[in-house]
């Protein structure tokens, strides 16, 4: 199982995008499972689960890691899901992307921001209040949407947002 898994992960990474190997690695786990089920002993499951996960994720979640902010900067749901599901099965799989996510929402904060202050006028004297508590409300809106829909609602992707948003709300060219 390893051999074969192995083997096939490094071919189909080589040829398809990380996203197409969410989809497929989500769909051998989903195989692997529905087999032991069918045909296999039930103490067969947890060590033959343990071998494909090891894998088919952990050997490739470095990629993964890699490839979740542009998952993010173009609001790819579906992945977003995917890769969340599958990097939970693995202890620590998800801090690197708590990391990434935190980090997102600051630069997006820090960037609506700055563009309501413009780049000629002095340090947001001239801002109006609305608009500014508008745009602060719209970057933590649109990312515990994504947190929610993505993330299940996970508290240490609820954790970064809380933190992000502190951060550019409290540390801004306004404030």
């Amino acid at each position: 199982t390893e051999k074969y898994y192995k083997t096939e992960s490094e071919t189909f990474l080589a040829e398809n995008s990380v996203s197409d190997y969410l989809k497929k690695a989500e769909e051998r786990l989903r195989e692997e499972e529905d087999r032991v089920e069918r045909y296999l002993h039930t103490q067969t499951r947890k060590p033959l689960i343990s071998k494909c996960e090891h894998v088919l994720i952990r050997e490739h979640a470095e990629l993964m890691w890699e490839s979740f902010q542009n998952l993010l900067d173009f609001d790819k749901d579906e992945d977003l899901q995917r890769m969340y599901a599958l990097l939970s099965r693995i202890p620590e799989g998800l801090e690197p992307l708590r990391k990434k996510f935190e980090e997102h929402v600051k630069k997006a904060g820090l960037a609506a921001v700055s563009k309501l202050v413009g780049e000629g006028s002095a340090a947001g004297a001239d801002v109006d209040p609305k608009a500014y508590v508008d745009a602060l409300l719209e970057v933590h809106t649109k990312n515990a949407e994504t947190v929610n829909r993505s993330f299940k609602g996970e508290a240490g992707f609820v954790a970064s947002l809380d933190k992000a948003c502190g951060e550019f709300i409290n540390h801004n060219a306004i404030t």
